[in-house]
């Protein structure tokens, strides 16, 4: 069943364990077009962590004894991509008998790293495979296969039969610098000011995947930078400067990422209608990082929110960064969170000439509480329910009408 690969470069030599190249693996896959192929990917599941805890000698060594194993499999190719991960190709015959030899080939992995350690080493290893008669694609698609399998561990994932590599045609276009035009779309949700003013938050969505799961899946894979500046450039493309603001949520990678954002300000630096939001897990991730970037792009002229404050790792000293405004969180918006929290947050933001918007509004108690204690803009299904963007702006909820004439200090931009 399994056809013989020729070795186009010898993969073990006396000394340490040496591999092809990608252009090899490519040539191998093009050595006999027309034939049944299949791609695996294995990747060391947070290796950072196990080199900065184990260190870099048993790190070191742990790469060795997981490519000494693998190229034990005379009939695949190797090439190591990356600091911790090998793609493979091999012909094949029938998927179902590959999935049973490469969920042998990873328990036997992990046991030879442990054995050659001389420790019970817990090893978690993503190992995804593709398969098919055109190269084009075929390591790509065992890439997205093992990003599935590091949501999934333990699993062995195949890009083919397995329904739950959420977001697949996206994270293939993501990796190709294709057109995310078939793959995405853009809503926005209503955000309602405290004087009648509105603004919007802009929303991506995969049509027939769930969000959560595929932002996951492009996190996993190092893709939300380029994921976040193609939201940011298509938002750009479809509003027009006549438009009420609306904001685009970057992600805590994004943030931290020095080229990512000068790309982002490129984009919207006459673009005052268009801003962003930082969530505090971004902060969190490398705060002098986070607060560079909310600088430049302030020296910009780009308004960011903060958003979820409240919900993840918060601090008070993040309320000394210069953002336009600020976002409660679900849990200082809920039922169950005391009132002098949410005033005390409030008056040490309007210090600052923060105003602050109340998100996951869904009642009318929780609005007329936030009103009263000084909220100055709302957000939530009791408002708007998210739509499709096509430049078409619903009406406000009927009890919009209702609210207060003040809101002082809002951006005057956003009105």
């Amino acid at each position: 069943m399994w056809g013989t690969v020729a070795r186009l470069m010898e993969t073990r030599s006396r000394g340490p364990v040496r591999v092809s190249t990608l252009d090899t693996l490519l040539a191998v896959l093009s050595s006999a077009p027309g034939g049944q192929w299949a791609a695996v990917q294995v990747d060391i599941c947070k290796f950072g962590v196990l080199n900065a805890v184990l260190g870099s000698a048993t790190g070191d060594r742990v790469l060795e004894l997981i490519e000494e194993r693998l190229t034990q499999e005379q009939d695949f190719t190797w090439s190591r991509v990356g600091a911790d991960a090998w793609l493979g190709v091999v012909r094949m015959s029938c998927s179902s008998s590959l999935h049973a030899r490469l969920v042998r080939i990873r328990q036997e992995v992990i046991s030879h790293t442990a054995a050659g350690l001389s420790r019970n080493l817990r090893l978690n290893l993503a190992v995804g495979f593709a398969s098919g008669t055109l190269a084009t694609g075929l390591l790509g698609n065992a890439s997205i296969a093992c990003a599935a399998a590091k949501l999934a561990p333990g699993e062995v994932i195949d890009f083919d039969s397995e329904p739950h590599v959420e977001g697949a045609p996206l994270i293939k276009a993501l990796m190709e610098g294709a057109s995310l035009d078939q793959h995405m779309e853009l809503h926005h949700q209503r955000i309602v000011h405290r004087d009648g003013g509105v603004h919007f938050e802009i929303l991506s969505r995969m049509p027939g995947y769930p969000t959560e799961a595929v932002v996951r899946a492009i996190e996993s894979m190092g893709l939300a930078s380029a994921f976040d500046v193609e939201v940011v450039r298509r938002a750009a493309a479809m509003l027009s400067a006549a438009v009420p603001l609306h904001a685009v949520n970057l992600s805590a990678h994004t943030v931290c990422q020095a080229d990512a954002i000068t790309e982002i300000i490129g984009i919207l630096r006459r673009r005052p209608n268009l801003a962003v939001e930082i969530t505090e897990s971004a902060i969190m991730r490398d705060e002098q990082a986070a607060r560079e970037s909310i600088m430049r792009l302030r020296a910009a002229g780009i308004e960011v929110f903060l958003d979820d404050y409240g919900d993840g790792s918060t601090t008070l000293t993040m309320l000394d960064m210069p953002f336009t405004s600020l976002k409660l969180g679900q849990r200082l918006v809920s039922d169950a969170c005391s009132p002098d929290v949410v005033q005390a947050v409030i008056s040490l933001a309007a210090n600052r000439r923060m105003p602050v918007i109340a998100e996951m509004v869904e009642t009318r108690e929780q609005y007329d509480r936030h009103l009263a204690a000084g909220v100055a803009g709302f957000q939530g299904w009791y408002f708007h329910k998210p739509e499709k963007l096509k430049g078409v702006f619903l009406e406000a909820h009927d009890d919009s009408a209702e609210l207060p004439d003040i809101c002082p200090g809002w951006p005057a931009a956003s009105a």
